[in-house]
């Protein structure tokens, strides 16, 4: 498995792709986003068998919003940040943070604005400029094989531009564990091959390699691991014992502990780490309290 250097200096790899965020480098970002999604799967279609839906279809509005008022969780779900992107051609983005929304395609001026949201029972809406962000919480089919909480279409200029979505914007992202859902199986995976329980998940990241997700664990005998598995967990392709010289830069600030790991002596207050779903999946437990 291919690595950077060691040592304490190492930075920390990229959680998501690069074109979420508004930089002076957005047409390279873009470019990097095409290259490391090409190739991934599009919407998982509402009902099995149907045929997929175009990443862009074009002559098209944005229908009704459907659906009742919404309850008290539905409008708590749709209150949140969020970031949207398309997982086949043409790799845009939409960062929803707290009074704007940034509508990103590569080659092009970003759509921004600030947001005028609707929920109902079936989803919602946020109108920005001239363009519309429509969000259902169902199954989304995004990169990797990663399941993603939301569908996201955006409708602008009479075309609507398919794709996924997930809470929290982009730029926002402070720690890794907010991707643990998505790396889910492949960090239980790393955790059965495991020596001695319990089990830290010290850091998890996307690996270089294609459907890799690393997962740095501490098993209960104090050993450190690196272990690659595939996103669906069908495999563990690398379990490499890793120097204490090897660190990354966001490792061991927090730490995850999936549900029925016992928790360490003198640890700080844990919080539990639920699933769209509301399954609780584990605890994460912070470095220092």
């Amino acid at each position: 498995m291919g690595r950077a250097p060691t040592g304490s200096s190492r930075g920390a790899p990229a959680l998501r792709p690069a074109p979420f965020r508004r930089t002076a480098g957005m047409a390279l970002a873009a470019a990097a986003l095409v290259a490391m999604l090409g190739g991934c799967d599009l919407l998982a279609p509402r009902d099995q068998g149907a045929a997929p839906t175009a990443p862009v279809a074009p002559g098209v509005t944005a229908p009704p919003l459907g659906g009742g008022p919404a309850d008290a969780a539905t409008q708590a779900a749709f209150g949140q940040a969020f970031s949207a992107f398309g997982v086949q051609e043409p790799f845009w983005t939409v960062e929803v943070t707290d009074g704007w929304v940034t509508f990103i395609r590569p080659g092009l001026q970003p759509i921004e604005g600030s947001p005028e949201r609707t929920v109902t029972s079936e989803g919602a809406s946020i109108r920005f400029a001239d363009a519309e962000l429509r969000l259902e919480q169902r199954a989304c089919a995004g990169p990797n094989g990663a399941s993603l909480p939301f569908v996201a279409r955006v409708f602008y200029a009479g075309e609507a531009y398919q794709g996924c979505a997930r809470t929290g914007a982009a730029g926002s992202l402070a720690q890794w564990t907010d991707f643990i859902p998505e790396m889910l199986a492949a960090i239980d995976a790393c955790i059965a091959r495991a020596n001695a329980r319990p089990v830290q998940v010290t850091f998890a990241y996307q690996a270089d390699e294609e459907d890799g997700v690393a997962v740095r664990i501490r098993d209960g005998e104090g050993g450190r691991y690196e272990c690659t598995a595939r996103a669906n967990g069908s495999e563990v392709t690398a379990l490499d014992a890793l120097p204490d010289s090897d660190r990354l830069e966001q490792e061991g600030r927090v730490m995850f502990l999936r549900t029925g790991q016992s928790m360490p002596a003198a640890a700080c207050p844990a919080a539990p780490l639920m699933a769209p779903t509301g399954e609780v999946l584990g605890q994460v437990v912070p470095r220092s309290c």
